[in-house]
């Protein structure tokens, strides 16, 4: 009876130490839950891992800000190039590319505006009274619109010029 009694005591301690293991592992229930929460300790590695997330999301913000802020258009190679063939810098590779570039280089550069216009008032004054001549029952206005369309076709005219000089 003795061992009986032994084996008895011995499997209730045991029983006893398992729900001990089990309650520990068991969340609390009610008001026992909300103290268990509130009872962090100031030394806690909880606490430090919770403030470095907290420190690592505030810097993936700031990395996400930095770069909506960033300018979102990229680097455009073909207005590079057209600005530097403007300003006479060519970039060729190769020997028929450098050719190709020398003779872009030596053409004459286009006119501008005010001489174009300047050309075509000379060009007007020198053919409006011909114009007149070939064609006295037409308003001015009719006038100019043919002589627009004769200075199109014209050698007078700068643009044509060089264009037959570039070819």
């Amino acid at each position: 009876e003795a061992a009986r009694l032994a084996k008895k005591e011995a499997k209730a301690a045991a029983l006893a130490a398992e729900e001990a293991e089990l309650g520990k592992m068991r969340a609390p229930k009610g008001k026992a839950r909300k103290a268990a929460k509130s009872k962090k300790k100031k030394n806690d590695l909880s606490l430090l891992n919770e403030f470095l997330a907290e420190e690592e999301k505030g810097k993936k913000k700031q990395e996400k800000a930095k770069l909506k802020a960033q300018d979102p258009l990229s680097h455009n190679p073909n207005r590079q190039r057209a600005e530097e063939e403007a300003a006479g810098i060519y970039n060729a590779s190769g020997i028929e590319n450098a050719i190709n570039a020398l003779e872009i280089a030596n053409k004459t550069e286009k006119p501008t505006e005010k001489s174009l216009k300047a050309a075509f008032m000379e060009y007007e004054e020198k053919m409006m009274p011909a114009l007149r001549k070939d064609y006295p029952s037409l308003k001015r206005s009719q006038l100019k619109d043919k002589l627009w369309k004769q200075w199109q076709k014209s050698a007078e005219n700068p643009l044509n010029s060089v264009e037959l000089s570039g070819n």
